[in-house]
């Protein structure tokens, strides 16, 4: 496990672009683009919305709940991660450029506790495609094939 933590002052109100290559402002809103992904959600529920009893009543509480979900399990996921952040030098030395493995690594103590932190992020992109698949189908693929799919 990591031995060094980080302070809730460091976690909650420090904010550093340094490392971006671009001002500080573009660099916030470039970091927004990652939460974008997770909220897919509302998204996929529109798109499958036909599918649903009562679509009325359910498909805009399956999307306020989709963006709460995202917005606590977003912050589960984070703040633990920023409690135990190692170096910033470190994390950006990385030959591949991707520091989340290294960091898994880090902080679990082994490649394996790494390797199952990784796995779990990949699964979830993974499922978060089968989403956007199935709604990308839904939505043009039977006007293309002329067959109807529901």
């Amino acid at each position: 496990m990591a031995d060094d933590r980080r302070s809730g002052e460091f976690v909650f109100s420090y904010y550093d672009a340094s490392a971006a290559g671009w001002p500080s402002g573009w660099a916030f809103f470039v970091g927004l683009l990652q939460a974008a992904y997770t909220l897919t959600g509302y998204g996929m529920v529109a798109a499958m919305c036909e599918e649903v009893q009562n679509p009325e009543r359910e498909v805009p509480k399956a999307m306020v709940l989709s963006v709460a979900a995202a917005a606590v399990t977003g912050i589960i996921y984070l703040v633990p991660i920023l409690f135990v952040l190692p170096d910033i030098p470190t994390l950006l030395g990385v030959a591949s450029g991707q520091p989340m493995p290294l960091l898994y690594k880090i902080v679990t103590g082994s490649p394996g506790g790494g390797f199952g932190l990784l796995f779990l992020i990949i699964g979830i992109g993974f499922f978060a495609g089968i989403g956007a698949l199935t709604a990308a189908c839904k939505s043009r693929g039977h006007h293309i094939i002329k067959i109807k799919l529901n």
